[in-house]
């Protein structure tokens, strides 16, 4: 397997949607690859810190219609 296709297997891994094939191919290209374990562990934190974010308080709904406005 490629690194491209690997890094495209792990994007899709993250919305659960890996065959059991394209799991298999997965875990082996990544115990052969640093690169791709690297930019795995890297995929790993984003999606961390993008769930943190999520949770945490929004911004009230007036603030909000000021920042849109700002953007138009």
């Amino acid at each position: 397997m490629h690194c491209k296709k690997a890094t495209f297997l792990l994007s899709k891994r993250e919305e659960n949607k890996l065959t059991w094939l394209e799991q298999v191919q997965l875990r082996t290209h990544l115990g052969l690859c640093g690169a791709c374990k690297h930019f795995e562990k890297q995929t790993m934190i984003i999606t961390c810190l993008v769930k943190e974010i999520r949770q945490k308080e929004t911004l009230p709904e007036n603030i909000k219609q000021q920042i849109q406005s700002q953007l138009r």
